[in-house]
């Protein structure tokens, strides 16, 4: 992001991801994120590998939109072992989309704060 910005907070809603991805990338102080996608325009490994920088990030909402052509399919677009985020500060997951993509996304998460998912 180029200079400090403690304590930011982002909320966007997202016909395609790839503008936002280096912002992400860069967002270390980030403490709220909460995100509306559709879900042809993100895969699995790029979530997780912009929730790995993220180490302050507090809560976080996802919300995943399909289309009536098309089902969910994070879990299966995952072509090498996914990285692992590490979010100590995370105590809220919200989460909105299909069972088998936040199982995915939660199975690589170490998230200790983290009491449960609230769906939305």
């Amino acid at each position: 992001m180029g200079g400090s910005a403690p304590r930011l907070q982002l909320d966007l809603d997202l016909t395609d991801f790839s503008p936002i991805r280096k912002l992400l990338l860069s967002a270390s102080d980030l403490v709220h994120l909460s995100f509306g996608i559709h879900q042809y325009s993100v895969t699995l490994e790029e979530i997780v590998t912009c929730l790995s920088s993220m180490a302050k990030l507090e809560s976080i909402s996802l919300v995943f939109r399909y289309s009536d052509r098309q089902g969910p399919y994070l879990a299966r677009q995952r072509s090498s072992p996914l990285e692992r985020a590490i979010l100590p500060a995370l105590t809220y997951f919200g989460f909105k989309g299909a069972g088998n993509d936040l199982e995915v996304i939660m199975a690589h998460l170490d998230a200790p704060q983290l009491d449960g998912v609230t769906l939305l």
